[in-house]
């Protein structure tokens, strides 16, 4: 059965950042439950792969064995019928999709 698949959230990188913080520095609650850090910890190095989001949609091709191929937006099933920015029919010209 075709079914969503969720795309999850796309964070920005000063989120990234402050949540790197936070569990690297983070020590521990104080008496009124606010959070104590210790900004003498050093952050971690990390490596890191992004991309750019530059049409400002989402079109996903789906796989299941017992389904076959599917289109999906972030956050829907899409058609021929009820396409993402023609995402459904461009798969289907390259004959991607049945």
């Amino acid at each position: 059965m075709k079914r969503m698949i969720n795309f999850g959230s796309i964070e920005d990188y000063r989120v990234l950042i402050e949540e790197i913080k936070h569990i690297t520095q983070y020590v521990k609650q104080d008496d009124s439950d606010n959070p104590i850090y210790d900004e003498t910890i050093n952050l971690p190095k990390l490596s890191a792969v992004g991309s750019e989001k530059i049409h400002g949609t989402n079109g996903s091709v789906c796989y299941s064995n017992l389904d076959g191929f599917w289109t999906q937006s972030k956050d829907r099933i899409i058609s021929l019928e009820d396409d993402n920015a023609e995402c459904c029919k461009e798969f289907k010209k390259e004959r991607l999709l049945d």
